[in-house]
């Protein structure tokens, strides 16, 4: 006599039992109550997922072969010569752009995925870089770390105290991600300030690497200031102190 394994493990269920794994999954059920009511493994059930999210309920059948090509080379050379001029570029960009032009839908992202790997696009994690940046000004405040050479003796002996300070800001949400850009290139997006972030200041003592931080409601004038005067608080001493904030320098008394 047949049991309900058997039947659920039957060859001829074999799409419905791959139909039940993903229905179940993306309703929110957890991927060891599925192994154990369809008696599979939990890559069977992650398997499934993927291929039934990239190629659609068809690609659930047994006899599935995927779908076929419908841009002709001469269309292909043309979005690679397309594509050539783009720093990156998305999957979503893409699809939009061959509908639109040549009225052309992949079944599978995979076909997507492939004509942006031959177009010379690979997928990698995107570098911030701050449009705001002045690189002459960078250069100028190294310049000014160099004067503490002449000062390292005062360092050491205690007559010079010297704090390396900055704020941060700790972003709500992710900014960065990943795209598909020039392979051995970096992909870099502009990103300037985001709504939602808590900012903090910290210093670092340069002798003792005794580091302080404090949380603030954001990064000005009037909380540099109060934060400088935390650190006098806290190390107490009549002689110069220098304080290096962003790379430059700040004396007081």
């Amino acid at each position: 006599m047949s049991t309900l394994n058997d039947i659920i493990d039957s060859s001829a269920n074999l799409e419905v039992k791959r139909a039940l794994a993903v229905k179940m999954i993306t309703s929110n059920f957890k991927t060891e109550e599925i192994c154990c009511l369809l008696n599979v493994s939990a890559s069977f059930v992650s398997k499934w997922k993927i291929i039934y999210e990239d190629q659609g309920v068809e690609a659930l059948c047994v006899n599935y072969r995927g779908g076929t090509g419908f841009l002709t080379p001469l269309q292909r050379d043309e979005i690679f010569c397309h594509l050539k001029d783009k720093p990156h570029y998305s999957v979503e960009e893409l699809q939009d752009y061959i509908k639109r032009r040549y009225n052309v839908v992949y079944q599978s992202k995979q076909s997507y995925y492939d004509i942006l790997k031959d177009a010379g696009l690979s997928w990698h994690r995107t570098q911030a870089t701050n449009p705001k940046q002045n690189e002459e000004a960078v250069l100028l405040k190294r310049e000014e770390i160099k004067k503490l050479d002449a000062r390292q003796s005062d360092i050491v002996s205690g007559q010079l105290i010297v704090f390396s300070e900055d704020e941060s800001h700790l972003l709500w949400g992710d900014t960065q991600g990943y795209v598909w850009g020039r392979r051995n290139e970096r992909t870099e997006i502009p990103i300037q300030n985001v709504a939602m972030r808590q900012t903090y200041y910290g210093a670092l003592n340069l002798l003792t690497q005794e580091f302080t931080i404090i949380p603030a409601e954001t990064g000005n004038g009037v909380n540099s200031v109060l934060f400088i005067k935390h650190l006098q608080a806290l190390h107490p001493y009549n002689g110069p102190r220098i304080s290096d904030r962003k790379i430059g320098w700040y004396s007081a008394t």
